[in-house]
């Protein structure tokens, strides 16, 4: 579908805050689905982008948080308002939530925090305690925390790599250490940098209280999005899925 940029603000150096504005409503989305954005009419690059959806203040109207790793992000971090694309989606499995749920933690490291938002603010919304443990490089990072900390129920606990806010290390440290003082946790979901997603499935396996499910959400590169093309495996259970497909939200407990 068409979409147009309303505004493409800068966080930090590397990393921007984009809304777009769809013809088409996307309907029944769920926290944690991507889209597929096109960067380019060139041949090169050819490839859409995936982006979780960070925001959808209404049904035609879609946020992302995307931070200027690569040829295709280069690009866009020079899109101005009123700048002409398209996409696809939303595509994926996304989180769910349980109704016997009643407090949750949910781990962001980093980036991971544009998918997640989406959930924190959704659980809240249903009433549900929410220990939200965000963590980055520093605290410069630390995207929106205050106005997640704002919703009912959200409790916000913040880690950097560097000291500067909040717990001195990662958020998985820090995980283990809300995850003793509040044991009435029951569920966990989490996104991030890979190394950070498995130090916390790990933690949860070893808890000493007990093992809860853990939803985390997984990156692969992606070319079409939907399952087409077969490039995005990743093995959970000892089995490969499509991460686009199957994923990007697995159980962590089965996660290979």
């Amino acid at each position: 579908m068409n979409a147009r940029v309303v505004f493409n603000h800068a966080l930090t150096n590397d990393c921007y805050h984009m809304q777009l504005t769809c013809t088409e409503p996307l309907n029944n989305v769920s926290p944690g689905q991507f889209i597929m954005l096109a960067v380019s009419t060139a041949s090169a690059p050819l490839w859409r982008r995936p982006f979780g959806i960070f925001a959808m203040p209404d049904s035609s109207t879609i946020e992302i948080i995307y931070q200027v790793v690569g040829q295709g992000t280069e690009i866009m971090r020079c899109w101005n308002e009123g700048h002409k694309t398209d996409l696809l989606g939303p595509f994926g499995n996304g989180f769910t939530l349980h109704n016997e749920d009643t407090t949750i933690a949910v781990v962001a490291g980093g980036m991971g925090i544009a998918p997640t938002a989406s959930l924190i603010r959704r659980a809240a919304e249903q009433g549900i305690t929410v220990h939200c443990i965000f963590g980055a490089r520093t605290k410069q990072y630390l995207f929106f925390k205050d106005t997640l900390a704002d919703c009912n129920g959200v409790m916000l606990h913040t880690a950097t790599d560097d000291g500067s806010e909040g717990f001195h290390g990662h958020a998985a440290d820090l995980y283990k250490t809300i995850a003793d003082q509040f044991p009435d946790i029951n569920r966990v979901y989490c996104c991030g940098p890979e190394i950070m997603m498995r130090a916390v499935v790990e933690a949860v396996k070893t808890n000493k209280h007990k093992i809860v499910p853990i939803q985390v959400s997984i990156e692969n590169r992606m070319a079409c999005g939907f399952g087409v093309c077969m490039g995005c495996i990743s093995r959970v259970n000892g089995e490969y899925i499509r991460t686009c497909k199957e994923g990007p939200v697995i159980d962590g407990l089965h996660w290979d």
